[in-house]
């Protein structure tokens, strides 16, 4: 007879993630040599193959689909539980990220799950500024919302019921329709926020004590945590491998009575639980069709082929930009008549911006250094347009104010309320870092290539590497384009 829980993960899109699922089975089988869950993998026949053959005989299901998915259809595939044809035999499911070992039996897990909700680990806040998890929908429903715990989606456990059914086909079909429409930022995460939390169909706390994102060994071993997820490089399958190992290297099991006594303390601290959030007046669930009916995903047109950029030349091309050329000499001599100490990178970022000018239509400064940036850029593109955006603070500008015909000082409010998009995007920004990524993004387009001034700065650098692994950032590989040690040069997908 089957288990009445049942474990699952979706493995679809990069075929490097079949050894991140096998490492994470061998751990399972590990922890758990009865085999009294069941685990379902759900993927595409070749991965099944693949999976299949590196697991000596132990068991796995398989719930198999054969079309393409992309990174986001992969993302939000965890809601497709409720079509596996073997469904109705279990009480209690719990989904789990690939990129998660297992350190002992994950039973505890599934005998949390009490309430008719969702359980998941309580993480960051709904509010914050980088979107993680949802702010921007959270604000679109209700400008007034109050600020609360968010959730990690790493570990999603529940009883199998209509109403959970009902819930994850909402959470798709607002996904989807946002995939559509815009450009998601942050995959799946904020949706299951804004609907679980929004519907009061979420517990917080105790899956907080069993299942942890990137804890040291020894913590880990210390909370007697049942799983570990390695969060963060989305896509890159080695260095999630080499975490594991290092991590496994270092790991001391506990003792049961340590374990037993970590549990104790644990139920001891008084956290609040869900019942204490649903007294809170929270905003009403997005209207959306009552019931959707799933269907298949949709094949997604394919974006469009980009142009390959020209290749460099030995000359900056000069027809026709005589008019609104800027004199760099006269204006480097001004700026260091007022800042002595003004040092300009010319090995790279004369480079990089002599690169972005030629194979760009339109140019975003956002904050920092901009008047020798911009005079690179027009002075080698007699068609390029340039966009100076001073400060990501409250703008006080509320015109755009023209430099010369193709030269602008606007503000970033009126940039994105016109919907403008551009080729390239080079951020200066210290003081509002965050603000002045998330700024690039709503004003970039497949392809945009955008250049970060400033990682020098070990605080600019961690901020940075935090969004590139976040939004999968693609290197500019292109040899028109180089990294350095003040510059770092990242492609939107």
């Amino acid at each position: 007879m089957s288990s009445p829980y049942l474990l699952y993960t979706a493995c679809f899109h990069q075929k490097q993630y079949v050894d991140i699922v096998v490492n994470m089975l061998k751990s399972f089988y590990d922890v758990n040599p009865n085999a009294n869950i069941d685990f379902m993998v759900y993927t595409n026949t070749d991965y099944r193959a693949q999976i299949e053959s590196q697991m000596d005989g132990r068991p796995v299901k398989f719930f198999e689909k054969n079309f393409v998915k992309t990174m986001n259809q992969s993302r939000i595939s965890k809601v497709d539980i409720f079509d596996y044809p073997e469904i109705a035999q279990y009480e209690k499911i719990v989904y789990i990220d690939a990129d998660t070992i297992f350190l002992r039996d994950p039973t505890p897990l599934f005998e949390a799950i009490v309430e008719d909700v969702v359980y998941a680990s309580g993480e960051g806040n709904v509010l914050y500024e980088g979107n993680y998890w949802g702010r921007s929908l959270f604000l679109k429903n209700d400008a007034n919302c109050a600020d609360q715990e968010g959730i990690s989606v790493s570990c999603l456990g529940f009883k199998n019921l209509p109403e959970i059914k009902k819930m994850f086909s909402k959470i798709k079909q607002a996904f989807y329709l946002d995939m559509y429409q815009n450009k998601l930022l942050f995959y799946d995460q904020p949706f299951f926020n804004v609907f679980l939390i929004n519907n009061q169909m979420v517990n917080k706390n105790d899956y907080k004590r069993l299942i942890q994102s990137r804890p040291t060994p020894e913590d880990a071993a210390k909370r007697g945590l049942v799983a570990v997820h390695f969060a963060g490089c989305p896509g890159h399958a080695q260095i999630k491998l080499d975490l594991f190992a290092e991590f496994k290297s270092k790991y001391v099991h506990p003792s049961t009575e340590d374990a037993i006594t970590i549990a104790f303390v644990e139920d001891t601290r008084g956290i609040e639980d869900t019942r204490g959030i649903q007294e809170r007046q929270l905003v009403e669930e997005p209207q959306l069709v009552e019931e959707p009916q799933l269907v298949e995903e949709p094949q997604l047109v394919e974006e469009p082929q980009l142009v390959e950029e020209p290749q460099l030349v030995d000359e900056p091309l000069t027809e026709g930009s005589k008019a609104d050329t800027i004199n760099e000499a006269d204006l480097l001599a001004f700026i260091r008549s007022t800042n002595p100490s003004y040092v300009f990178d010319e090995s790279t970022k004369r480079r990089n911006l002599f690169a972005a000018s030629i194979s760009s239509f339109d140019i975003c400064f956002i904050g920092g250094d901009t008047a020798i940036p911009a005079a690179i850029a027009i002075n080698n593109n007699p068609s390029v347009q340039v966009s100076i955006i001073e400060s990501v603070e409250p703008s006080c500008v509320l015109a755009t104010h023209r430099i010369n015909a193709r030269t602008e000082i606007t503000g970033h409010e009126l940039v994105i309320a016109e919907k403008r998009k551009y080729d390239t995007i080079v951020i200066d920004e210290r003081a509002n870092l965050e603000k002045a990524i998330l700024i690039a993004m709503r004003i970039a387009k497949p392809g945009t290539t955008i250049i970060m001034n400033g990682i020098e700065d070990p605080v600019v650098n961690a901020t940075w590497t935090k969004y590139v692994q976040m939004l999968e950032m693609e290197p500019n590989y292109d040899i028109k384009y180089k990294d350095s040690a003040t510059q770092s040069v990242r492609v939107i997908r």
